[in-house]
This record gives C-alpha cells, sequence and structure tokens, in this order.
C-alpha cells in the first residue's frame, strides 16, 4: 500500500463517519511540523485537493520538501471562532 493509498483511506473512515481530518506537513525551513485541521464539510473537497496535490508518497509535486507526514480523523472538533475566544475572556 502507498502513502497514498493509507491517507485515502483515513479520508474515507472521516467522509464515512462525517468526521473533520486533521493533516500533519514537514516544511523545509520550518521547526515545526504545521498541523491542519478541516470540517467534515470540507473533507470531500480537501481529499481531492490533496490527491491532485501530492505524489504516492505524499510528497508535494511542486515542491518535493513538502511532505504531508499523517493524516488522522477528528474524533471530537469543531472550530474555534476567534471572535468567541476573544469575547470569552
Amino acid at each position: 500500500m502507498t502513502k497514498k493509498e493509507a491517507f485515502n483511506c483515513v479520508f474515507n473512515l472521516a467522509l464515512k463517519q462525517n468526521k473533520g481530518i486533521r493533516v500533519e506537513i514537514k516544511t523545509p525551513d520550518m521547526p515545526m511540523n504545521e498541523v491542519i485541521m478541516n470540517p467534515a464539510e470540507n473533507v470531500e473537497q480537501k481529499a481531492k485537493y490533496y490527491n491532485e496535490t501530492y505524489d504516492d508518497d505524499m510528497k508535494m509535486k511542486r515542491n518535493p520538501n513538502i511532505v504531508m507526514v499523517d493524516a488522522q480523523v477528528l474524533s471530537n472538533w469543531r472550530g474555534l471562532n476567534w471572535l468567541d475566544f476573544e469575547t470569552s475572556y
């Protein structure tokens, strides 16, 4: 199984369970990996984007130094609205 096939298993599970996803991307010259979370409503479009943008090893086609290193189904997540955060403190 390629990394892309494993990645698609995660996305298919998220779609089946109507859950969001979390991806982790390693970017050159950054001290820490980038973490991106998408709500369930965006998963189908994001899966299509990632499949078009990354190769079978989950390296970005335009810049193979950018690599998706993890993908997970989010069991419990809702978006945090900055205004909610600001007004609650």
